[in-house]
């Protein structure tokens, strides 16, 4: 069993006690900051459901696996021309129970607190360091997580390699990256 395996394993197993409304999200959701409610928005995004690109719930916390970084850049040229906030960024995957993963990963696991700020960039990103941002597409897994007034989204991959595939920065080659992280 390999570690992507063993985390799946025990994410779905800690999950069982307790796990009452997960059941009714869809297999593949868009998530985004909702400012107003202040609280996570949880979106349909299986095309063939009668509730494609509704929101489906509201929530403090949410896991996502197969996890993609979505902007929309149309809706980004907007907020940078108007500067007002619009929703045009979106974490997407499928939902997961959410779990303590602080057990369930190896030693070869990278976490990063992945941010988003239209007038910072075209892209979700994590801080490399001071001067760095890195940009990311997608994670193996992500926990959404708000409190109080704070909001923030821990990406998770499994290994290295899959972490270098999912992330892009000018400055920096795919190498400098591994370098960087080993």
């Amino acid at each position: 069993m390999n570690v992507f395996q063993k985390l799946k394993a025990d994410w779905y197993r800690k999950g069982q006690d307790g796990a009452t409304s997960f059941e009714e999200y869809p297999p593949k959701v868009r998530v985004y900051r909702n400012l107003h409610k202040d609280c996570w928005s949880v979106r349909d995004f299986d095309s063939k459901s009668e509730n494609y690109n509704r929101v489906v719930g509201r929530v403090q916390e949410i896991a996502l696996e197969e996890v993609k970084f979505v902007v929309s850049q149309a809706g980004r040229e907007k907020v940078l021309k108007e500067k007002r906030k619009n929703v045009h960024a979106f974490v997407q995957g499928s939902p997961r129970l959410t779990v303590d993963l602080s057990g369930s990963l190896s030693e070869a696991h990278i976490k990063k607190v992945v941010t988003y700020n239209p007038y910072e960039g075209p892209k979700f990103s994590f801080e490399m360091d001071l001067d760095t941002e890195v940009s990311v597409d997608g994670a193996d897994f992500a926990v959404l997580k708000m409190e109080e007034d704070r909001a923030w989204v821990e990406a998770y991959w499994v290994d290295v390699y899959s972490f270098i595939k999912s992330t892009c920065h000018p400055k920096f080659s795919r190498n400098s990256l591994l370098t960087y992280l080993t």
